[in-house]
């Protein structure tokens, strides 16, 4: 069974995980405020499901990504 970027239906990569996790981090300089969950979904075409579960590390986990950056 394939998953992640293997799996024919899937709308992520590597590339785009890391960039949710460094996205939700991040202070907006004109609100001050980071990304909502809700936000994060919508700009990647996934569910706010998935965005909790990546930014949990239980989908998607630090430990699987082939470069391992540990900051994000």
């Amino acid at each position: 069974m394939s998953n992640g970027e293997q799996h024919w239906t899937g709308k992520l990569d590597w590339q785009k995980v890391r960039d949710i996790r460094r996205r939700s981090a991040e202070i907006c300089p004109g609100c001050g405020e980071t990304l909502t969950n809700v936000q994060l979904a919508r700009q990647f075409g996934i569910s706010t499901a998935m965005v909790h579960k990546i930014l949990k590390n239980k989908s998607w986990r630090i430990e699987s990504d082939p470069k391992r950056q540990a900051v994000y």
